[in-house]
């Protein structure tokens, strides 16, 4: 079965989706893991977001729950990929993600 087959088989039923669409993508990287870097604030969806990416292959190297700390996470892990909300604590805007790219 494919990751589409798959994925409409889990929306059909409830669950979520994002699992083959994840493992899709990271799945042609057979040499090396990706370095990931979560900035959620709501720790339900920081910690299942962590689990989807380690379940897809991929090492996540820090969760984060407000801006200045994904800043730290970032310049301490330099991740290959960061999964961002952009609205977070302190100020609900982007400045967390804007300040990690520059």
């Amino acid at each position: 079965m494919g990751p589409a087959t798959a994925a409409a088989e889990r929306a059909s039923s409830g669950h979520l989706v994002a699992a083959p669409v994840v493992s899709g993508i990271m799945g042609n990287m057979t040499d090396q893991r990706l370095r990931v870097v979560i900035a959620e604030d709501s720790v339900l969806l920081r910690e299942g977001l962590a689990r989807l990416i380690t379940d897809a292959g991929s090492e996540v190297v820090a969760k984060v729950g407000d801006g200045p700390s994904l800043v730290e996470a970032v310049v301490q892990h330099r991740p290959d990929v960061s999964v961002v909300d952009v609205r977070m604590p302190p100020t609900q805007r982007d400045e967390g993600l804007r300040a990690a790219i520059e």
